[in-house]
């Protein structure tokens, strides 16, 4: 709906709704060396429910992405965060 709004672009949709589960599957099944089956593509641990914090993922993304110093994905993931945030209120 925000999309369709024109209130969020394109990859801004496609940050919010990308399947990380599917792509540690993925990356589980294909990678050239074992990958450990506690590999998470989420930074954040989902409840009892398997509901996440998207907030806080986000959060977490960001943070992560500023401490490897890749600061175009930092600011996404921000931009991305403000959005969420904006839902809740």
């Amino acid at each position: 709906m925000l999309y369709e709004a024109g209130e969020i672009y394109g990859w801004k949709v496609a940050l919010l709704i990308f399947d990380y589960e599917r792509a540690t599957n993925s990356i589980r099944q294909h990678a050239p060396t074992p990958v450990s089956a506690n590999f998470s593509m989420y930074e954040t641990v989902a409840d009892e429910f398997g509901q996440r914090d998207w907030i806080a993922e986000f959060e977490a993304r960001a943070t992560k992405d500023l401490k490897y110093g890749n600061l175009i994905a930092h600011s996404n993931k921000k931009k991305i965060l403000n959005i969420l945030v904006q839902l809740v209120k």
